[in-house]
């Protein structure tokens, strides 16, 4: 029979720190990846982006420049290791999100260099985070992956509620006072990734 979750947390003495931190972690990257998801459209208007950007064009750039760059971010974790792979994703993300703070009435040339290379960073970390939770306990790799994407995804929703919040006026104040909140869930992500292990294996 499947194990209960109960035993699960049993079993993981002494690598619960590390699962713990990495759980936080990727909760901190789905709420700043869920919440410009959300935003992203009004951030295109706000900053006098073309129709094409505002209505799915960054999103595009964004979303496939994450897809690509899963692969070199996994040949990275299993180079240097997850947390290091981790701490270049994270903090990548921070600067291009600085970035973004100063492109407003920038072409969408520079807009869409900016979010290919924000898809590239925001998406690495948490697939790695997911195969590092998976290495520390492969017996049950199935649970965690469940609790490190399902848990992660669910709770990572607060993003958009709490980024609405702060957008609700839709000016390009209140945009970038939700921006700066994203850069705060970035900067948590890579403090988190700083408390990680300092070893090149998974485990």
């Amino acid at each position: 029979s499947p194990p209960k979750i109960a035993e699960v947390w049993k079993e993981s003495v002494g690598k619960r720190k590390t699962l713990i931190t990495l759980y936080v972690l990727v909760v901190s990257v789905a709420m700043a990846n869920l919440g410009m998801l959300f935003l992203l459209p009004e951030i295109m208007m706000v900053y006098g982006a073309s129709t094409w950007m505002s209505h799915g064009g960054a999103h595009m750039i964004w979303v496939v420049s994450g897809g690509l760059g899963l692969l070199p971010f996994g040949i990275l974790s299993d180079r240097i290791g997850p947390r290091q792979a981790m701490l270049l994703a994270n903090i990548g993300s921070c600067v291009v999100m600085a970035l973004l703070m100063t492109a407003p009435g920038s072409s969408d040339l520079h807009l869409g260099i900016i979010f290919a290379v924000f898809g590239l960073c925001s998406g690495a970390c948490h697939p790695i985070a997911v195969a590092y939770g998976n290495a520390l306990m492969p017996e049950h790799s199935g649970t965690i992956s469940g609790v490190f994407m399902g848990g992660a995804w669910a709770l990572g929703s607060i993003g958009p509620v709490l980024l609405s919040w702060i957008a609700a006026d839709m000016d390009l104040i209140s945009i970038q006072n939700a921006l700066t909140v994203v850069i705060v869930f970035w900067v948590l992500t890579v403090l988190l990734a700083i408390m990680l292990p300092k070893t090149r294996q998974h485990t």
